[in-house]
């Protein structure tokens, strides 16, 4: 197990001690896990601001030319 872990947290760039224990390194991982899913909930709102927007301006002209020509 220890070796897994030591294997997952050198792969992130993490140097491995002998006093890293086991719960320090899944306390590590924890909270890279916690910023790579703060990261997506936040690029999640920010493509669906961005589509909202789109959607919004899609065919302006067109509603526009239909309201006066009606």
């Amino acid at each position: 197990m220890r070796r897994i872990l030591a294997g997952a947290l050198e792969q992130r760039g993490y140097t491995i001690s002998e006093a890293t224990t086991g719960d320090e390194a899944i306390a590590l991982l924890r909270e890279e896990h916690a910023r790579w899913a703060q990261r997506w909930w936040r690029l999640q709102r920010e493509t669906e601001q961005l589509t909202r927007r789109i959607e919004g301006r899609t065919n302006t002209i067109a509603r526009v030319f239909d309201r006066v020509c009606d």
